[in-house]
């Protein structure tokens, strides 16, 4: 059996865009990143162990914009994403705190949970020198989100067009563009249908 990777030894500072979704006639399939960002910092202490559930202790403390609506416990978006990502990796931290610093409002429809998710990705690889790449991240930040119009331009910036040709398989194509304010689609359409359609357009 190989032996446990090294921790990075130095906090892992993570910052993550807003994201503004369902562009024009991008329904969960074209979104933006935006200026606005929320930061969050990543420091393990102790060996690293072999994963399993629930072993690493994780300490979250939450500062900034809307910080009493964020949850502290294993319920954090960002500690589930780490899990998520130790469990693919294989290692855990003995013990990881976590301090999240918001600067996106919670609830306002510009992708603070993707951007919890994406931070707790890639701060929790970073902590193992980036063993899983860019691409791979992006699957699980969309299977986490369950569509990638949030996820894909918090994790890649700009203008994203993400495409979902046959689960779960997904094919991001970045753009540079102007934007128009999200159209508001008729609840009465099959949104499922509507959205392989429209990402399929141009």
């Amino acid at each position: 059996m190989s032996s446990a990777p090294e921790l990075f030894p130095r906090p892992v500072t993570v910052a993550v865009p807003a994201t503004s979704a369902n562009l024009g006639p991008g329904f969960d399939c074209l979104g933006l990143a935006l200026e606005l960002r929320n930061k969050l910092v990543l420091r393990a202490t102790g060996p690293a162990l072999v994963f399993k559930s629930h072993l690493t202790r994780y300490e979250m403390q939450v500062e900034g914009v809307d910080a009493h609506l964020v949850p502290t416990d294993d319920s954090n978006l960002a500690i589930e994403a780490a899990e998520t990502l130790f469990d693919r990796i294989g290692y855990c931290p003995s013990k990881l705190v976590m301090r999240m610093s918001n600067c996106i409002p919670v609830g306002s429809g510009l992708g603070s949970s993707s951007s919890a998710i994406v931070a707790g990705l890639l701060g929790a690889n970073a902590l193992f020198d980036d063993p899983i790449p860019r691409d791979e991240l992006l699957r699980i930040a969309v299977s986490m989100e369950g569509h990638p119009d949030n996820v894909a331009p918090a994790l890649c910036g700009g203008l994203v067009l993400g495409v979902l040709p046959d689960e779960p398989i997904y094919n991001i194509c970045t753009i540079e563009c102007c934007w128009r304010n999200r159209y508001q689609i008729n609840r009465s359409a099959i949104i499922r249908t509507s959205i392989i359609n429209i990402s399929r357009s141009n």
